[in-house]
């Protein structure tokens, strides 16, 4: 281990928040909204795709303070985070890690955009794994909040079907994809494995009982995650970035999990922050 890397260990950990969404949740127009943010934070950022969301323009836009250097964002180039750019992921963060070193000018968060198709819990576990066995690797920085953005336009007619992703080549498959898994499987999976849920498009929702369906059934899914509205991704930094309690999702393995989510059907329900309130 060199001395950089031991100093790394000896600091206070950046948190990392994974965000998760199908194509077409919003999830692309939140990155967006963070990249822009105007309040000054200092955001390491991993992506899939820099093309998608025309970053240059998007970093060219920031004057002073944020995330204002092309330099803040590293492309994963081989897919999808929870598979076969699991071991990418990594070294991607410690890059980030070794940058803000160097720089002189620590992170205030990393933010990691998972594939539409990317299973959360597989990128928690394998985070999780890394810290125990070569926490070197993550030295500076820690997994602290999973979010995953839901388009409330058409979640539940999604919900109802029971298509495979390989009939869905619009979600971003690749070769390391479960092609037999159904959409439902992947969609709960992802809105289970939350600390935080964004159900975006709420102003394409067909109805207001729709809506209220909508929240019942993630409410069900995961009565732990703090539910959050929005149109077009706007909403608070502070509301997603390392907004997960200290017991939250991204801190648990499989099996504590499930133990969570027994003790919350015990009696816990989800909150929903309108759209202007203030985050719980």
């Amino acid at each position: 281990m060199d001395d950089r890397t031991a100093r790394r260990l000896t600091m206070a950990k950046v948190p990392v928040t994974i965000l998760t969404g199908f194509l077409g949740s919003g999830k692309t127009t939140l990155l967006k909204h963070v990249l822009e943010n105007k309040e000054g934070l200092k955001i390491g950022m991993i992506v899939n795709d820099v093309a998608e969301i025309n970053i240059d323009a998007a970093l060219v836009a920031v004057r002073g303070g944020g995330s204002a250097a092309a330099g803040d964002t590293v492309e994963l180039q081989n897919g999808c985070a929870c598979c076969s750019s699991a071991e990418e992921l990594i070294q991607s963060v410690e890059k980030l890690m070794a940058l803000a070193e160097t720089r002189g000018v620590p992170w205030d968060h990393v933010v990691v955009e998972a594939s539409g198709v990317a299973e959360p819990r597989e990128i928690r576990d394998n985070f999780l794994n890394v810290a125990t066995s070569q926490p070197e690797l993550l030295a500076g920085a820690r997994l602290h909040t999973m979010v995953t953005v839901v388009d409330a336009s058409t979640f539940l007619a999604e919900f109802e079907k029971r298509n495979k992703v390989e009939q869905r080549p619009d979600l971003g498959t690749d070769d390391y994809t479960d092609n037999n898994r159904q959409v439902v499987d992947l969609m709960c999976e992802q809105v289970e494995c939350a600390d935080v849920l964004v159900v975006n498009k709420t102003d394409l929702s067909a109805s207001a009982r729709q809506l209220e369906l909508l929240r019942e059934t993630l409410g069900s899914l995961n009565p732990a995650a703090k539910v959050l509205t929005s149109v077009r991704g706007d909403v608070s930094l502070a509301s997603v970035l390392a907004a997960a309690p200290a017991d939250g999702v991204a801190s648990l393995d499989g099996e504590g999990e499930l133990r969570e989510v027994a003790i919350d059907e015990d009696g816990l329900r989800c909150s929903v922050q309108q759209p202007g309130e203030p985050a719980p």
